[in-house]
């Protein structure tokens, strides 16, 4: 079994189920992938993204660019968002930003766990790892830090200046979607 990790996918919480099972993980598109089963988890892109900004806020110290930028207190939140996702769109600033695609590079994938249901989806799992223990999603953030972000993305427009860039995500996160409905 081969886990592809895409940060910002609960990553802990796989490394944490993963733990003394027999796969391998790859996030750094340096294994050969041939013969393996492959999972990963995907996630809503707009979530990913707000909760990548968070991460990059979370690092951040007062001589950092990412203090300077976002947790200035004196710069409105639309003018913090504004210029993280201008820095965003001009480089690949930080792995959490990076579309889930990237990571994926093409590969067949077996099994999609989606983020938003995956205490269900980790369900599927089970037999594959031959584990009985409990398969738990951890490290979870609380959802009222993420909604006012989420909020001022969707309403000040910057989502929709933005959602280029995910465009292949927001699809693969869709057929995702549409796959689950059917199942």
């Amino acid at each position: 079994m081969l886990f592809v990790n895409i940060p910002k996918n609960a990553s802990a919480s796989m490394k944490q189920i993963m733990r003394g099972c027999d796969f391998a993980e790859d996030n750094y598109f340096n294994l050969d992938r041939t013969g393996y089963y492959v999972f990963t988890v995907v996630r809503n892109p707009l979530d990913r993204f707000v909760s990548a900004y968070l991460e990059v806020i979370k690092r951040g110290s007062r001589d950092t660019l990412e203090y300077q930028f976002y947790m200035d207190k004196e710069q409105d939140p639309i003018g913090a968002l504004r210029q993280f996702v201008r820095l965003m769109e001009t480089c690949t600033y930080d792995e959490h930003v990076v579309p889930q695609v990237a990571y994926l590079d093409g590969m067949k994938v077996d099994l999609y766990l989606d983020f938003a249901f995956l205490s269900e989806d980790l369900e599927k799992l089970r037999p594959l790892l031959k584990t009985e223990r409990v398969l738990e999603r951890r490290n979870t953030t609380l959802q009222d830090k993420k909604r006012p972000i989420k909020t001022l993305l969707l309403t000040s427009g910057l989502w929709d200046e933005i959602k280029h860039i995910y465009a292949d995500d927001i699809a693969l996160y869709e057929r995702v979607q549409k796959e689950r409905m059917e199942t």
